[in-house]
């Protein structure tokens, strides 16, 4: 049995990046990639914890700019 290929929208970004066609995936990720250089600043002062949520809140509000932009 084939499994079914999935349907991934993409949206146009114009910005700092330039014009990019990303998927929400895409464009999630591409936001918490800049968080990753903080780990070195958080976790050696022992707040981890706050990167986590940081990253969370990250995570929540694009993709909510994801849904939100036309």
């Amino acid at each position: 049995m084939k499994a079914k290929a999935k349907l991934v929208v993409k949206k146009s970004f114009s910005n700092g990046w330039g014009s990019k066609e990303l998927s929400k995936e895409e464009y999630v990720e591409h936001w918490l990639e800049l968080t990753g250089q903080f780990a070195y600043l958080f976790y050696p002062a022992n707040r981890g914890d706050e990167l986590l949520k940081f990253q969370g809140a990250i995570d929540e509000l694009a993709s909510k700019a994801w849904d939100d932009h036309e």
